[in-house]
Protein backbone atom coordinates (compact mmCIF):
# COMPACT_ATOMS: atom_id res chain seq x y z
CA UNK A 1 0.00 0.00 0.00
CA UNK A 2 1.66 3.65 -1.09
CA UNK A 3 2.37 5.60 1.56
CA UNK A 4 0.20 8.60 2.60
CA UNK A 5 1.96 11.95 1.90
CA UNK A 6 2.41 14.73 4.66
CA UNK A 7 3.94 18.15 4.32
CA UNK A 8 4.13 20.66 7.50
CA UNK A 9 3.40 24.54 7.87
CA UNK A 10 6.39 25.78 10.46
CA UNK A 11 8.97 24.66 11.81
CA UNK A 12 10.34 24.98 15.51
CA UNK A 13 12.73 23.12 18.06
CA UNK A 14 10.74 19.66 17.76
CA UNK A 15 11.02 19.34 13.69
CA UNK A 16 13.50 17.60 13.71
CA UNK A 17 12.39 14.92 15.83
CA UNK A 18 9.39 15.16 13.45
CA UNK A 19 11.59 14.79 10.42
CA UNK A 20 13.83 11.81 12.22
CA UNK A 21 10.29 10.14 12.75
CA UNK A 22 8.83 9.97 9.50
CA UNK A 23 12.22 9.01 7.63
CA UNK A 24 11.50 5.74 9.22
CA UNK A 25 7.89 5.39 8.42
CA UNK A 26 6.85 3.45 5.61
CA UNK A 27 3.37 4.56 6.60
CA UNK A 28 3.43 8.37 6.00
CA UNK A 29 5.92 9.93 3.64
CA UNK A 30 7.27 13.85 4.06
CA UNK A 31 6.97 15.12 0.66
CA UNK A 32 7.57 19.16 1.92
CA UNK A 33 8.23 21.53 4.28
CA UNK A 34 7.17 25.64 4.48
CA UNK A 35 7.64 28.00 6.53
CA UNK A 36 7.18 31.83 5.68
CA UNK A 37 11.03 32.69 7.33
CA UNK A 38 12.75 31.18 4.73
CA UNK A 39 15.58 31.15 6.66
CA UNK A 40 14.34 28.58 8.95
CA UNK A 41 14.61 25.95 6.52
CA UNK A 42 17.97 26.41 5.34
CA UNK A 43 19.34 24.20 8.16
CA UNK A 44 17.08 21.11 6.51
CA UNK A 45 17.72 21.73 2.95
CA UNK A 46 21.03 19.95 2.63
CA UNK A 47 20.05 17.06 5.09
CA UNK A 48 16.74 16.21 3.55
CA UNK A 49 17.46 16.88 -0.14
CA UNK A 50 14.23 14.88 -1.16
CA UNK A 51 12.31 17.22 0.20
CA UNK A 52 10.94 20.09 -1.15
CA UNK A 53 10.61 23.97 0.77
CA UNK A 54 8.49 26.40 0.29
CA UNK A 55 7.49 29.78 1.94
CA UNK A 56 3.99 30.18 0.90
CA UNK A 57 1.63 27.50 2.11
CA UNK A 58 -1.07 27.87 -0.62
CA UNK A 59 1.85 27.21 -3.38
CA UNK A 60 3.18 24.15 -1.32
CA UNK A 61 -0.75 22.51 -1.11
CA UNK A 62 -1.47 23.24 -4.95
CA UNK A 63 1.68 21.74 -5.99
CA UNK A 64 2.10 18.76 -3.93
CA UNK A 65 -1.09 17.80 -2.99
CA UNK A 66 -0.60 15.88 0.62
CA UNK A 67 -2.62 13.96 2.17
CA UNK A 68 -1.90 15.11 5.42
CA UNK A 69 -0.78 18.89 6.41
CA UNK A 70 0.85 19.02 9.78
CA UNK A 71 -0.25 22.53 11.29
CA UNK A 72 3.24 22.42 13.22
CA UNK A 73 2.90 26.68 14.03
CA UNK A 74 -0.75 27.89 13.54
CA UNK A 75 -0.19 30.89 11.52
CA UNK A 76 -2.84 29.83 8.77
CA UNK A 77 -6.10 32.01 7.77
CA UNK A 78 -9.30 30.31 8.29
CA UNK A 79 -9.71 31.15 3.96
CA UNK A 80 -6.97 28.44 3.58
CA UNK A 81 -7.90 25.85 6.15
CA UNK A 82 -10.78 26.00 4.31
CA UNK A 83 -9.41 25.51 0.99
CA UNK A 84 -7.02 22.09 2.52
CA UNK A 85 -10.29 20.57 3.59
CA UNK A 86 -12.29 21.31 0.07
CA UNK A 87 -9.18 19.34 -1.34
CA UNK A 88 -10.21 16.33 0.78
CA UNK A 89 -6.28 16.99 3.17
CA UNK A 90 -6.59 15.84 6.43
CA UNK A 91 -5.24 19.23 8.81
CA UNK A 92 -3.58 17.94 11.73
CA UNK A 93 -3.73 21.50 14.35
CA UNK A 94 -0.73 21.35 16.46
CA UNK A 95 -2.69 23.76 18.93
CA UNK A 96 -6.69 23.44 18.38
CA UNK A 97 -6.84 26.33 20.88
CA UNK A 98 -6.92 28.95 18.55
CA UNK A 99 -9.86 30.69 17.67
CA UNK A 100 -11.34 29.07 20.70
CA UNK A 101 -14.49 27.01 20.96
CA UNK A 102 -16.30 28.81 17.96
CA UNK A 103 -13.09 28.51 15.99
CA UNK A 104 -13.09 24.50 16.57
CA UNK A 105 -17.25 24.16 15.72
CA UNK A 106 -16.62 26.27 12.06
CA UNK A 107 -13.48 23.81 11.52
CA UNK A 108 -15.70 20.98 12.40
CA UNK A 109 -18.84 21.74 10.43
CA UNK A 110 -16.51 22.72 7.31
CA UNK A 111 -15.35 19.08 7.45
CA UNK A 112 -18.37 18.21 8.14
CA UNK A 113 -19.84 19.72 4.89
CA UNK A 114 -16.45 17.56 3.34
CA UNK A 115 -17.05 14.27 4.52
CA UNK A 116 -13.06 15.01 5.86
CA UNK A 117 -11.83 15.00 9.44
CA UNK A 118 -9.48 17.51 11.37
CA UNK A 119 -7.48 15.71 13.96
CA UNK A 120 -5.25 17.44 16.75
CA UNK A 121 -1.97 16.89 17.81
CA UNK A 122 -1.35 14.69 20.73
CA UNK A 123 1.16 12.71 21.09
CA UNK A 124 1.02 12.65 24.75
CA UNK A 125 -1.83 10.04 24.54
CA UNK A 126 0.99 7.64 22.92
CA UNK A 127 3.74 8.06 25.58
CA UNK A 128 3.87 4.68 26.74
CA UNK A 129 3.27 5.08 30.70
CA UNK A 130 -0.14 7.25 29.71
CA UNK A 131 -1.01 4.18 27.60
CA UNK A 132 -1.58 1.74 29.95
CA UNK A 133 -3.76 3.32 32.80
CA UNK A 134 -7.00 1.81 31.40
CA UNK A 135 -5.34 -1.60 32.15
CA UNK A 136 -4.69 -0.22 35.91
CA UNK A 137 -7.64 1.33 36.13
CA UNK A 138 -9.91 -1.64 35.16
CA UNK A 139 -13.57 -1.63 36.51
CA UNK A 140 -12.36 0.88 39.26
CA UNK A 141 -13.50 4.06 40.46
CA UNK A 142 -11.05 7.30 40.01
CA UNK A 143 -11.30 9.13 43.28
CA UNK A 144 -8.83 11.79 42.68
CA UNK A 145 -6.33 13.16 39.95
CA UNK A 146 -3.42 15.50 40.96
CA UNK A 147 -1.18 16.50 37.53
CA UNK A 148 1.49 18.48 37.90
CA UNK A 149 4.03 20.07 35.33
CA UNK A 150 6.64 22.57 35.74
CA UNK A 151 9.05 23.65 32.97
CA UNK A 152 10.55 26.51 30.97
CA UNK A 153 9.10 28.72 28.14
CA UNK A 154 11.54 26.85 25.60
CA UNK A 155 10.42 23.51 26.14
CA UNK A 156 6.37 23.82 26.32
CA UNK A 157 5.26 21.32 23.91
CA UNK A 158 2.36 22.98 22.67
CA UNK A 159 3.10 26.49 21.59
CA UNK A 160 2.52 29.87 23.89
CA UNK A 161 0.14 31.89 21.52
CA UNK A 162 -0.20 35.10 24.14
CA UNK A 163 -1.92 31.95 26.32
CA UNK A 164 0.08 30.41 28.67
CA UNK A 165 -2.71 28.60 30.59
CA UNK A 166 -3.73 26.44 27.60
CA UNK A 167 0.00 25.86 26.53
CA UNK A 168 0.55 24.57 30.07
CA UNK A 169 -2.66 22.25 30.83
CA UNK A 170 -3.77 21.36 27.63
CA UNK A 171 -2.38 17.38 27.93
CA UNK A 172 -3.07 17.28 31.60
CA UNK A 173 -7.03 18.42 30.66
CA UNK A 174 -7.01 16.27 28.30
CA UNK A 175 -5.69 13.31 30.05
CA UNK A 176 -8.07 14.29 32.89
CA UNK A 177 -11.74 14.80 30.65
CA UNK A 178 -10.20 11.22 28.43
CA UNK A 179 -10.63 9.43 32.42
CA UNK A 180 -12.89 11.33 34.41
CA UNK A 181 -15.08 13.04 31.52
CA UNK A 182 -16.86 16.45 32.24
CA UNK A 183 -16.49 17.94 35.50
CA UNK A 184 -19.28 20.18 36.79
CA UNK A 185 -17.46 23.04 38.37
CA UNK A 186 -13.72 24.54 37.20
CA UNK A 187 -11.89 26.94 39.53
CA UNK A 188 -8.73 28.39 38.94
CA UNK A 189 -6.12 31.09 40.03
CA UNK A 190 -3.19 32.14 37.97
CA UNK A 191 -0.03 34.28 39.19
CA UNK A 192 1.96 36.13 36.45
CA UNK A 193 5.03 38.30 36.34
CA UNK A 194 7.07 39.71 33.97
CA UNK A 195 10.18 41.23 34.79
CA UNK A 196 11.72 44.93 33.56
CA UNK A 197 14.50 43.45 32.62
CA UNK A 198 14.90 40.93 29.46
CA UNK A 199 17.57 38.81 30.88
CA UNK A 200 14.80 37.60 33.74
CA UNK A 201 11.69 35.17 31.83
CA UNK A 202 8.02 35.44 32.57
CA UNK A 203 7.29 33.39 35.41
CA UNK A 204 3.80 31.88 35.29
CA UNK A 205 2.21 29.68 37.76
CA UNK A 206 -1.75 27.80 37.79
CA UNK A 207 -3.95 25.91 39.40
CA UNK A 208 -7.13 24.42 37.85
CA UNK A 209 -9.58 22.51 40.39
CA UNK A 210 -11.93 20.17 38.50
CA UNK A 211 -15.06 19.15 40.35
CA UNK A 212 -17.16 15.98 39.50
CA UNK A 213 -19.71 14.18 42.01
CA UNK A 214 -17.66 12.09 42.80
CA UNK A 215 -13.91 12.90 42.39
CA UNK A 216 -11.68 16.00 42.13
CA UNK A 217 -9.19 16.76 39.70
CA UNK A 218 -6.32 19.82 40.11
CA UNK A 219 -3.79 20.27 37.95
CA UNK A 220 -1.11 22.72 38.89
CA UNK A 221 1.79 24.30 36.03
CA UNK A 222 4.42 26.33 36.61
CA UNK A 223 6.64 27.85 33.72
CA UNK A 224 9.96 29.03 34.16
CA UNK A 225 9.20 28.79 38.06
CA UNK A 226 10.85 26.00 39.16
CA UNK A 227 12.62 22.77 38.43
CA UNK A 228 11.48 20.69 36.15
CA UNK A 229 8.77 18.21 36.66
CA UNK A 230 5.44 16.40 34.66
CA UNK A 231 3.77 13.52 37.00
CA UNK A 232 0.33 12.36 37.54
CA UNK A 233 -0.69 10.82 40.29
CA UNK A 234 -4.17 9.04 39.94
CA UNK A 235 -6.08 7.53 43.02
CA UNK A 236 -8.83 4.59 42.58
CA UNK A 237 -10.73 3.05 44.85
CA UNK A 238 -7.75 -0.10 44.50
CA UNK A 239 -5.43 2.07 45.14
CA UNK A 240 -2.71 5.05 43.79
CA UNK A 241 -0.52 5.00 40.51
CA UNK A 242 2.01 7.76 39.76
CA UNK A 243 2.67 8.33 36.14
CA UNK A 244 5.60 9.87 33.98
CA UNK A 245 5.96 10.46 30.12
CA UNK A 246 9.23 8.90 30.24
CA UNK A 247 8.22 5.59 32.36
CA UNK A 248 7.53 2.28 30.39
CA UNK A 249 4.86 -0.16 31.09
CA UNK A 250 5.86 -0.52 34.92
CA UNK A 251 2.45 -1.02 36.72
CA UNK A 252 -0.09 -4.41 36.32
CA UNK A 253 -3.62 -4.18 36.88
CA UNK A 254 -3.33 -4.43 40.39
CA UNK A 255 -0.88 -1.02 40.18
CA UNK A 256 2.10 -3.54 41.22
CA UNK A 257 5.36 -2.41 40.21
CA UNK A 258 6.82 -4.93 37.53
CA UNK A 259 10.46 -5.67 38.29
CA UNK A 260 13.10 -4.97 35.92
CA UNK A 261 10.96 -2.33 34.78
CA UNK A 262 12.79 0.85 32.96
CA UNK A 263 12.14 4.56 31.97
CA UNK A 264 13.03 6.18 28.41
CA UNK A 265 15.15 9.46 28.06
CA UNK A 266 12.44 12.29 27.44
CA UNK A 267 13.61 12.25 23.48
CA UNK A 268 13.32 8.83 23.26
CA UNK A 269 10.06 8.51 25.01
CA UNK A 270 8.63 11.38 22.87
CA UNK A 271 9.99 9.83 19.49
CA UNK A 272 7.90 6.87 20.66
CA UNK A 273 4.99 8.61 21.24
CA UNK A 274 5.54 10.56 17.50
CA UNK A 275 5.91 6.93 15.60
CA UNK A 276 2.98 5.83 17.20
CA UNK A 277 0.67 9.24 16.36
CA UNK A 278 1.70 9.04 13.11
CA UNK A 279 0.90 4.81 12.80
CA UNK A 280 -2.92 5.97 13.99
CA UNK A 281 -3.43 8.62 11.84
CA UNK A 282 -2.43 6.58 9.04
CA UNK A 283 -4.79 4.50 9.98
CA UNK A 284 -7.83 6.77 10.63
CA UNK A 285 -7.16 7.79 7.18
CA UNK A 286 -6.89 4.75 5.38
CA UNK A 287 -9.46 3.42 7.35
CA UNK A 288 -11.93 6.39 7.45
CA UNK A 289 -12.07 6.30 11.52
CA UNK A 290 -13.63 9.62 12.80
CA UNK A 291 -13.99 8.95 16.16
CA UNK A 292 -10.91 9.08 17.38
CA UNK A 293 -9.30 10.57 20.58
CA UNK A 294 -7.13 13.14 18.47
CA UNK A 295 -10.19 13.78 16.25
CA UNK A 296 -10.81 17.96 16.61
CA UNK A 297 -14.57 16.84 17.86
CA UNK A 298 -13.17 14.93 20.62
CA UNK A 299 -11.63 18.22 22.14
CA UNK A 300 -14.67 20.57 22.38
CA UNK A 301 -14.89 19.40 25.95
CA UNK A 302 -11.32 20.50 27.13
CA UNK A 303 -11.95 23.56 25.53
CA UNK A 304 -14.61 23.95 27.09
CA UNK A 305 -12.66 23.67 30.75
CA UNK A 306 -10.36 25.93 29.09
CA UNK A 307 -12.66 28.86 28.76
CA UNK A 308 -14.52 28.25 32.32
CA UNK A 309 -10.66 27.98 33.95
CA UNK A 310 -9.98 31.30 31.99
CA UNK A 311 -12.78 33.21 33.34
CA UNK A 312 -12.50 31.83 36.73
CA UNK A 313 -9.41 33.36 36.42
CA UNK A 314 -10.22 36.44 35.95
CA UNK A 315 -13.51 36.46 38.15
CA UNK A 316 -11.81 34.80 41.21
CA UNK A 317 -14.92 32.67 41.21
CA UNK A 318 -15.85 28.84 40.14
CA UNK A 319 -17.45 28.53 36.76
CA UNK A 320 -20.14 26.02 35.76
CA UNK A 321 -19.14 24.43 32.73
CA UNK A 322 -22.62 23.61 32.15
CA UNK A 323 -22.99 27.05 31.47
CA UNK A 324 -20.13 27.35 28.78
CA UNK A 325 -21.76 24.17 26.49
CA UNK A 326 -25.04 25.66 26.44
CA UNK A 327 -24.04 29.41 25.26
CA UNK A 328 -22.14 27.51 22.85
CA UNK A 329 -23.82 25.08 21.76
CA UNK A 330 -22.15 22.22 21.58
CA UNK A 331 -23.63 19.90 24.27
CA UNK A 332 -24.20 17.36 21.22
CA UNK A 333 -20.75 16.58 20.78
CA UNK A 334 -19.76 16.45 24.54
Amino acid sequence: MEPVHLAIVGVDRYTEQILTCLEKSDRVKLCAVCDTHPPLLNMYREKYPEIHFYDDPREMVLREKPGILLLWRDCCKNEFLDSVIEKGCCPVLRSPTIGGLGGAMRLIRQAEKNNSAIFVWTPWLFFPGYQCVQDWIGDAHIRSINCRSATSLADLELPAENNLLSAGMYSALFLTHKWLTLPSQVYCREIFSSAQSTEKAIQYFAQANLVYSHALASITVAVNAGPPEDEIFLTANTGQVRLEPTQSKFFDCSGNPIAGSQKYELTEARQIAYNRHFEHIWQSIIEHQKSTDFELKRHLGVLAILEAAALSARTGHPEQLAKIINFHNIAAYV
